[in-house]
């Protein structure tokens, strides 16, 4: 095939598309000729297949490039078209994400995002794509997980679905995406995201389970008093560890430690270590002694400290040390306070975070969701609803915000978001906004938890594996991606 000659640039953009367009009709004129030659030679002849001499931009313009499946599932099946909606709106997304962000990064337009780096090791092509597989596969296996169950979208839902995807402008999406594309993935998300609170709204831990693995994990529960202070040898691996030049002499100083019978003496005793030892001045040893002193729990400190913390013949004084041989250094313990139960009455709270942020009223960001959330409303769903899609507290984005076992001993948040939780006229659906040092909360009181604090920590626990379990279905459920038919999209 001989190469086109270059367009001259001084062509209008009108001209370029008539010459171009004589040329194709030429090009048309000669398959035609040719198809006309071949019939007649083969005049007689069976016909057993048909030639296409469409060329890969005639294909592209067809749309058939669209048509082949790039994720499937038992029950599901996204085409090309479908994946190209999904691509578009991962970019669009990331756009909206890093506007007013100067430093942020950004494609070329016009260049294709197969040949345009995001980062240093992968095209623009493969990180939406990855992107939007990643939301995607998730989507399908809730999905699946809702087949398995019978959980449908209803017929309004559905509807809502499609008269979304109508709605859209698609001359903002790569060509050849249709409506039907868009709105069969709107209802795949659509339906995963009905399931998911369905699910989560049913989620039941019975009173036997509870209790059972109250007894095999309560001692993850206790609270308790101690003092901790940490010496290294052979210079540590850990910058903010106190160093000994070998292990005999860290030894010894953890021994010293150890021989402390009160806790004045044994804050007294790392003070002088770092005076005398470590060459620090005075406050900053008196500082650093003060800060060894801590209020834990069970779960919180190595296992072989709170094997030993949880004896029962513990006694307040007691010592203990660890030597940790991978890390080259010591850990010196103290028990201060007995460990114990926290048996303070529990609330439950649903929470929005909203990051405090400069040059941005972070108070009336937090009003403003507030004020959608009434407008459309104002139920539990849709506050969770607006927990999973805004907060910045996230660990409870997965369950809507959803806090369950708030102790009255809890300061997280603050004081007056806890005085406000325990109020003795407070009531479901109540709803405040509250301005904490680092994050601006809108709680929402669900209701009061029948459990105390040590055990309402044992049903979270519980209650968030069920969750997690609903939210990503595991491996029990697989997509199978096909890459190759992914990379004919054009972009």
């Amino acid at each position: 095939m001989s190469k086109q000659k270059p367009v001259k640039q001084d062509y209008t953009a009108q001209q370029i598309d008539k010459k171009l367009e004589k040329q194709r009709a030429k090009q048309k004129q000669k398959k035609k000729t040719a198809r006309t030659i071949a019939a007649l030679c083969c005049a007689g002849a069976v016909v057993i297949g048909a030639v296409t001499y469409a060329s890969v931009k005639i294909y592209r313009k067809s749309g058939a490039h669209l048509q082949g499946i790039a994720l499937e599932s038992d029950h599901y099946q996204i085409t090309n078209g479908m994946m190209s909606y999904a691509i578009d709106t991962t970019y669009q997304n990331y756009l909206e994400s890093v506007k007013g962000n100067k430093n942020a990064e950004r494609p070329i337009k016009g260049k294709s995002f197969k040949k345009q780096l995001y980062g240093t090791d992968q095209t623009w092509f493969d990180y939406l794509v990855e992107a939007s597989n990643y939301s995607l596969e998730k989507a399908i296996k809730v999905c699946e997980a809702a087949q398995t169950e019978g959980f449908t979208l209803t017929d309004a839902q559905i509807a809502e679905c499609e008269a979304e995807a109508q709605a859209l402008d698609l001359s903002k999406y790569s060509d050849g995406v249709q409506a039907s594309d868009a709105a069969e993935i709107i209802k795949i998300k659509r339906l995963a995201k009905e399931y998911q609170a369905y699910a989560t709204e049913n989620i039941a831990v019975s009173e036997d389970e509870l209790n059972s693995y109250y007894a095999e994990n309560n001692g993850k529960y206790a609270k308790f008093g101690l003092e901790m202070f940490s010496i290294a040898w052979n210079g540590g691996t850990d910058e903010n560890k106190n160093v000994k030049q070998d292990h005999d002499a860290a030894s010894a100083e953890v021994e010293k430690l150890k021989a402390c019978k009160t806790q004045d003496d044994f804050e007294k005793e790392i003070i002088r270590f770092l005076t005398e030892d470590q060459q620090k001045d005075a406050e900053t040893a008196k500082k650093m002694a003060e800060t060894s002193r801590m209020s834990l729990s069970g779960d919180s400190v190595d296992a072989d400290a709170a094997e030993w913390i949880l004896d029962s013949s513990r006694k307040v004084n007691d010592t203990f040390s660890i030597e940790h041989d991978n890390g080259d250094y010591f850990v010196v313990y103290m028990l201060t306070e007995l460990p114990v139960t926290d048996q303070s009455d529990t609330v439950d709270l649903r929470l929005i975070g909203v990051n405090k942020t400069d040059n941005t009223d972070t108070v009336a960001v937090a009003q403003s969701l507030v004020d959608d959330w009434q407008a459309d409303g104002g139920t539990e769903s849709q506050f969770a609803e607006i927990a999973k899609e805004h907060s910045a507290i996230f660990n409870q984005i997965s369950t809507g915000g959803l806090y369950i076992g708030f102790s009255e001993n809890t300061m997280t948040y603050g004081e007056e978001l806890r005085d406000w939780a325990f109020s003795a006229d407070r009531k479901p659906g109540d709803t405040e906004i509250f301005d904490t040092d680092s994050l601006v909360v809108v709680a929402y009181y669900v209701a009061d938890n029948p459990y105390s604090a040590d055990k309402a920590a044992a049903y979270q626990e519980l209650y968030l594996k069920q969750a997690d379990a609903i939210n990503t279905c595991g491996d029990i459920y697989t997509v199978t991606e096909h890459q190759n038919i992914i990379n004919k999209l054009n972009y």
